[in-house]
């Protein structure tokens, strides 16, 4: 492999030779000579930053996965606490008009239900408010 063409799209004459250390030519001491400009205390702190960056938008990225999850989970659970409040009303009309036994546990354990799912709905919020709060931290943070 002592020479090869520029990949494609490379309008440049430039052959890459064997040992070059990048598609590009250029040598480590040219990285190395830029870098000497650089005081060796801003030197560390630049590539905690590059290589937090990476970690910090897939945790961002995580997050809003997460969010998304949650927010068609809250839309869902309201979709069936809608469904057990009539399913409730209609039971405890029963239980009113009939006076029965029967429709009066039914309607002691539709009222169960919907606060079941109220008190899943407000853990739901409550989670996602707590992730876009985190959310806004990392944008903030990379902005």
């Amino acid at each position: 492999m002592s020479a090869e063409a520029p990949p494609a799209g490379n309008s440049s004459s430039t052959r890459y030779r064997e040992g070059d250390s990048n598609p590009h030519g250029q040598s480590p001491t040219d990285f190395e000579s830029a870098a000497s400009t650089i005081p060796p205390s801003r030197r560390t702190l630049i590539v905690l930053r590059l290589t937090d960056m990476p970690r910090r938008t897939d945790r961002l990225f995580r997050i809003t996965d997460e969010i998304a999850r949650i927010d068609d989970e809250i839309r869902l659970t309201e979709g069936e606490l809608s469904m057990l409040r009539h399913i409730d009303d209609d039971a405890q009309r029963d239980a009113a008009a009939s006076g029965s036994p029967i429709d009066r546990d039914d309607a002691r354990m539709t009222a169960g239900d919907v606060a079941r799912f109220e008190r899943a709905l407000e853990a739901l919020r409550e989670r996602r408010d707590k992730l876009d709060a985190k959310r806004r931290r990392l944008l903030e943070r990379l902005g």
